[in-house]
Formats: structure tokens, C-alpha cells, sequence
């Protein structure tokens, strides 16, 4: 058994059923908002469920209520107030996360309820089926901020957002 899926996180929830890895994003006070430790937590999940001949596919899903809401902008503040403005794309814990996410062969499926923002939408993309119940509302706040979106989205939204 791999070491995540002894070691349960306030946030993150990993069962293991007949070779079904479930993924569930718990942090319901924030909207199931991602800091640096649920990221490095995930990355690390998507490498070796990927490694794993356990392993066959891995659901993403959120709570009862949302997805993901996307950064934990408090993570982000005290980023930019501690770190310097250089970010290395294998350390920086949502590069090194959507690295992993994309980098991983077995099928990922996402489960979609609730709010679905920012790095939340950008991730579907690297998934290959997303269900969304009726009650998602997906937004990518870059283009309101006059910002590039993240994860390659930008070139994956046209030819995939159907698809998917």
C-alpha cells in the first residue's frame, strides 16, 4: 500500500478500491480551496499512482458541495511575501502538481459538484472525462484580472472543453 493512503490528511482523502484510487478534496470551510501542502500532497499522489501496478484509474472529486474554488489565496499572500519572485516549476508546489496531473498515464476522471475555479478548471483539462453534475459553476477569474490562465489552458479550452 502506498504511504498516502496510510497517512490520511485533514484535506485530502485517498481510498483504494479494486484498483480505483479516489481522490477527495475535503476542505469544506474554504471551498475545498488547494494550499502548498494539499498540492505537494496530490503531485506526489498522481506520481505514484501512476508508478503503482495497483493502480488502474484515479477519480478526482471534491466534498458534497464543491470541487475545488482553486488557490487558497492566503497561500498565495504569504507566498509573495516570503518567497522570491523567481519560481522553479518543479518545486513550486501547483507547477510541480499540474506537472504531475499531466504527466500521469492512467486514466483520471473528475467528479464535478458545486463551484469548480481558477487551477479547478485548469486541471480538467488534464483529466480524460470530467462528469458535472447540473449544479457546477466553473470560472476562470484570470480574464477578469487581464491575466493569462494557468496549466496550458489557454490552449486546451477550444479543442477539449466539449470533449470532456
Amino acid at each position: 500500500m502506498l504511504d498516502y493512503l496510510k497517512n490520511q490528511t485533514p484535506h485530502l482523502n485517498f481510498d483504494l478500491i479494486d484498483g480505483i484510487l479516489t481522490i477527495s478534496i475535503l476542505r469544506p470551510k474554504a471551498k475545498n480551496a488547494l494550499n502548498s501542502e494539499m498540492y505537494t500532497q496530490l503531485a506526489q499522489a498522481f506520481i505514484d499512482a501512476d508508478e503503482a501496478t495497483d493502480i488502474h484509474v484515479i477519480i478526482l472529486r471534491g466534498n458534497e458541495t464543491d470541487f475545488t474554488a482553486g488557490n487558497d489565496m492566503s497561500y498565495f499572500l504569504s507566498l509573495a511575501q516570503t518567497q522570491a519572485t523567481t519560481l522553479d516549476e518543479d518545486i513550486f508546489p501547483p507547477f510541480h502538481f499540474l506537472k504531475a496531473l499531466a504527466q500521469c498515464s492512467k486514466p483520471i476522471i473528475a467528479a464535478i459538484r458545486g463551484c469548480t475555479i481558477g487551477v479547478g478548471v485548469t486541471l480538467l483539462f488534464h483529466c480524460d472525462l470530467v462528469f458535472a453534475e447540473d449544479n457546477a459553476i466553473f470560472q476562470l477569474p484570470f480574464v477578469n484580472l487581464g491575466l493569462s490562465v494557468e496549466g496550458a489552458t489557454s490552449l486546451f479550452m477550444t479543442p477539449q472543453a466539449g470533449y470532456h
